[in-house]
């Protein structure tokens, strides 16, 4: 006594409807786990670029602190001398440095993108720096002198610190804290 459904023998449509119902759930878990797939491919791709931008931002800043370091160089914007006798140190500014540095920030910070990837902790020592250059500037605008001497000491102390908060939030903040520099 042989049943069958719909003409065919029911072992072989038994057969036939397993297959087809493991096809489909076949065809349905691959679609899932490729979608899944797709999904970490394209977040990872968005996590790299993003951190490799990041990275691209921070030496961008970095090439700021050109500027701001106390150590001499073309681009130092603050210059000191010391005094033989009494060990004191005179700072000055230089202006066309100091209106570099400025320049420089905000085509780095707006003109190249590069502030989208600074939190802010990272960007404000740098606009902090920023806004006491600028009113050094705007105090001695009418001047012609290419260096400003720095009265109040406090004020060169406060920017070399500003420097100082720059370096090690940038290095922080890239994932080099513990990398050793070696000493300027």
């Amino acid at each position: 006594m042989n049943e069958y459904f719909l003409g065919v023998p029911i072992p072989v449509a038994s057969a036939i409807i397993a297959g087809i119902f493991s096809g489909i759930l076949g065809a349905y878990l691959n679609y899932q786990f490729s979608v899944k797939k797709l999904i970490y491919e394209i977040r990872a791709n968005v996590n790299k670029e993003k951190n490799t931008k990041t990275l691209d931002a921070f030496q961008q800043f970095w090439k700021l602190l050109a500027y701001t370091t106390d150590t001499e160089n073309p681009n130092a914007l603050m210059v000191w001398e010391q005094d033989k006798h009494t060990k004191q140190n005179t700072y000055w500014i230089r202006r066309i440095q100091a209106n570099a540095y400025i320049d420089s920030l905000a085509e780095i910070f707006y003109g190249g993108g590069y502030g989208l990837y600074l939190n802010e902790e990272a960007r404000a020592p740098f606009f902090e720096y920023r806004s006491i250059l600028y009113g050094v500037l705007l105090s001695t605008k009418d001047s012609s002198e290419d260096k400003i001497l720095v009265k109040k000491p406090e004020m060169a102390n406060k920017l070399k610190d500003l420097h100082q908060k720059m370096v090690v939030v940038l290095r922080e903040k890239a994932g080099l804290k513990d990398v050793e520099l070696p000493d300027a």
